[in-house]
């Protein structure tokens, strides 16, 4: 609400540098330079990330994919174009350059080196690893047959939560096993990154014998 005279043009003349002037004392704020501004505008930095997302920085916050903040076309409001589902919170800033999420144009990170395929052998150590710029979290999944499956750090596994995953004293029980690593930019929260497939193969070593043999002479 605007308390202030109210002139014939319908402005309040507080938000005029001159009383009846139609001319505005501030600026409407439009961060991607393109029509709508902002207040008007559904996802106002423009990264294909809707500011409701951003806003709550939840990848589902925007219901069916609409824009809007929880389901509908537009969603149900109130006498004042609130969304009447909507917490009207802070929108969120995880960032540390203390620009909001929303006006902050974002990507998912960028994997520039990808895991590879790995042979190792029993009761030996082997590293599977990523390199990715824009990467704010890493966490490193197993393929269970079915399922991909979040790793922790337990067992023969350490780094699950780094760039680079290390399988210590390796078994036969791991031969063929799926890795893959899952990347975000946590102030982009539409959509995450994921590595390529990296194969981890345990090579049995050959074992040779000596076989005694026996050789019969005949008399004649």
């Amino acid at each position: 609400m605007v308390v202030s005279a109210y002139g014939a043009n319908g402005l309040a003349d507080i938000v005029e540098t001159i009383a009846e002037s139609g001319t505005l004392n501030y600026t409407i704020t439009n961060t991607d330079t393109t029509p709508p501004p902002n207040y008007l505008d559904t996802d106002s930095d423009d990264d294909s990330c809707s500011d409701a997302n951003e806003a709550y920085s939840d990848a589902n916050a925007d219901g069916g994919d609409n824009d809007y903040y929880g389901i509908g076309f537009p969603p149900p409001v109130d006498a004042y174009g609130r969304v009447t589902l909507a917490p009207y919170t802070v929108p969120a800033d995880v960032g540390p350059n203390g620009t909001l999420d929303y006006v902050e144009a974002e990507t998912p990170p960028s994997i520039t080196t990808q895991p590879i395929d790995t042979t190792v052998c029993p009761g030996c150590n082997t590293t599977l690893s990523v390199t990715a710029t824009g990467a704010d979290t890493y966490q490193w999944q197993v393929f269970n047959g079915s399922i991909w499956v979040d790793l922790s750090d337990t067992g023969i596994y350490s780094g699950t939560t780094t760039n680079t995953l290390t399988l210590t004293n390796v078994t036969t029980a791991e031969n063929a096993n799926q890795y893959r690593v899952v990347l975000n930019n946590l102030s982009y929260v539409c959509i995450n990154s994921i590595s390529n497939i990296a194969i981890v193969t345990v090579q049995v070593s050959s074992v040779i014998t000596n076989r005694k043999i026996t050789h019969r002479v005949n008399k004649n």
